[in-house]
């Protein structure tokens, strides 16, 4: 039974999901923002930035089913709305929060892979919490059961001082 909704178990996610579902979630994170956005160069994005960002998304790709992956996180990684690194802002004028970054990933984090970019270079993930795009040279691939046999150990989380 699934107390909080917010979390995912990961250990129960479906082994198979349909294109609607990993294309809902994708859009559901992936979306152009209703207001102005900008680099910290001050340009303002166009609608073609953003249909390069969409284009991305690699949507047409999605098979009817897909199996979906398991990965860890292998370096901090920033879990983006878009495939890309790009910085973007509400104003010309005030920089300091990128419109793009979602959270961020530590390593030893289990994720599930949903999706990757038309690029190569992201991966769709969701963690036990969030899902977004984030760069594929911070997860390896691996078996489901290898990643939680190794932190269900009592001997993973324990220390003899």
């Amino acid at each position: 039974m699934r107390v909080n909704p917010y979390v995912n178990d990961l250990q129960k996610f479906p082994q198979i999901i349909n294109k609607e579902t990993i294309q809902q979630t994708i859009l559901s994170v992936s979306k152009k923002p209703t207001s102005a956005r900008f680099y910290a160069n001050g340009k303002q994005l166009t609608d073609q930035d953003f249909n390069r960002y969409q284009k991305q998304l690699n949507l047409d790709s999605i098979k009817p089913t897909q199996l979906v992956q398991y990965a860890v996180v292998v370096k901090r990684a920033n879990m983006r709305s878009f495939a890309t690194q790009d910085k973007v802002f509400k104003t010309p004028t005030e920089i300091n929060l990128d419109r793009f970054q979602e959270t961020a990933l530590f390593p030893a984090e289990v994720v599930v892979v949903l999706h990757y970019s038309l690029n190569g270079q992201w991966a769709f993930v969701t963690s036990y919490n969030y899902s977004a795009w984030v760069p594929i040279d911070s997860i390896a691939l691996g078996k489901k059961r290898n990643y939680f046999q190794i932190s269900s150990s009592q001997r993973f989380f324990s220390h003899n001082w």
